[in-house]
């Protein structure tokens, strides 16, 4: 096959519109790759230097026989191995160690590996489990190797053996990701929630927005309890893709507290939408408890805050965060002036009210806050700045 530009290859774990993929794919076409990206599902239609390679997906199929998975899996490999054929790419981005493990098996072809999530050997299924020891014992073969954060890096270098600790680069938002927070945009967000049916009150609405992660062991809960004793201007916004059934255990709470028209659910908006109720909110929900389930807890375990795509979207939107007090945390609570620490030990609702109402009758303290945040991504937890020392690396592979 006659080649004018050189290839890169993208294998996405989760989906390819996850933000870290998004991000690597954008920077492979700066750095003057043409970009073949394996999924089964694309949106990158805007870029001409980007190619759609739909195929299997890799995830976690819990409810279709093992002989299925295995054919899935095989024909991922054929079709892999079709692809490598045809666009010989001079670098490939595995993403997480299922994709590890798949283009290690083809020896004869560069890639970097991304591990933005730990998962749990001991409570993974049979196939699973084969792929994530299968990446993990060829990590060592990567060019560059890079976590989401420390305390990942750290576990991925003791379990895959590595010489060297992974590079960190957050999951942040590029610099141009948000523009300044505007009056219109917060006019914007509180037409949207009268819209939606918020009780009219004579003091403007005052919306904490959950960016994601709508589920159990996220202080959804406790901030129902909390919202209940604060006054009808305080709304609580969930933006997301909830699961059947913890969408009816949150319209069973929202029913039993009575705070049908104080919480609202925006079921899986668009990118448009998400950056607009973001521009708007008063502030960020980030809290996550320990689950009470062995097999939840690990994962807690492994896998901090940190590495939350909302985390610094917050930032990047100038509000406010409420956050939890978690150890790994602690770095970026010191470091950035615009968190507010949830005690999850305690009472939490009770934790949540104190917070939630010392934001909403402070606005000069929710700006100054939210302008600390934007401060610090626009400085550091942004993509440019994270992948940086990424991007010189994939740079010498054209």
């Amino acid at each position: 096959m006659n080649l004018d530009r050189k290839y890169a290859l993208v294998l996405p774990c989760y989906s390819s519109t996850d933000p870290p993929t998004v991000s690597t794919i954008q920077n492979l076409v700066e750095c003057g790759y043409k970009v073949v990206v394996f999924s089964r599902e694309f949106k990158f239609d805007s870029y001409d230097s980007v190619v759609a390679y739909t195929g299997r997906q890799f995830l976690s199929f819990k409810r279709i026989h093992m002989l299925q998975r295995i054919l899935i899996w095989v024909s991922a490999f054929w079709t892999l191995r079709k692809i490598l054929k045809k666009y010989d790419p001079a670098i490939s981005v595995a993403f997480m160690h299922s994709q590890v493990a798949m283009i290690s098996f083809f020896k004869k072809y560069k890639f970097i590996a991304c591990i933005y999530d730990i998962p749990s050997l001991a409570f993974a299924g049979k196939i699973d489990k084969l792929f994530i020891t299968a990446g993990l014992k060829n990590l060592h073969k990567a060019e560059l190797v890079w976590c989401s954060d420390t305390f990942k890096a750290e576990i991925t270098k003791q379990d895959a053996h590595l010489e060297t600790l992974p590079l960190v680069c957050h999951n942040c938002p590029p610099v141009n990701y948000l523009g300044e927070r505007t009056p219109d945009d917060i006019r914007w967000l509180q037409n949207k929630v009268s819209d939606l049916g918020a009780i009219k009150t004579a003091q403007p609405y005052l919306i904490m927005t959950r960016a994601g992660a709508v589920g159990r062991y996220g202080g959804i809960e406790e901030t129902l309890v909390a919202l209940k004793e604060l006054p009808d201007n305080y709304i609580f916004l969930l933006m997301g893709r909830p699961t059947a059934a913890f969408k009816i255990v949150l319209n069973d709470l929202i029913a039993e507290n009575k705070l049908e028209r104080r919480v609202f659910l925006i079921e899986n908006p668009d990118e448009l939408m998400w950056k607009k109720v973001l521009l708007g909110s008063d502030a960020g929900h980030l809290i996550h408890i320990r689950p009470s389930s062995i097999s939840d807890a690990v994962a807690y375990d492994l896998n901090s805050s940190l590495s939350n795509n909302r985390l610094f979207q917050y930032m990047a939107a100038s509000i406010p965060i409420l956050s939890y007090n978690d150890k790994r945390l602690d770095m970026i609570h010191n470091e950035v002036e615009c968190f507010k620490v949830v005690d999850v030990n305690a009472d939490i609702a009770a934790s949540i009210k104190r917070l939630w109402l010392e934001l909403g009758n402070e606005a000069n303290l929710r700006i100054r806050m939210g302008m600390n945040g934007r401060d610090a991504h626009l400085k550091k937890y942004n993509w440019e700045v994270q992948f940086a020392p990424i991007q010189s690396a994939l740079q010498l592979y054209r």
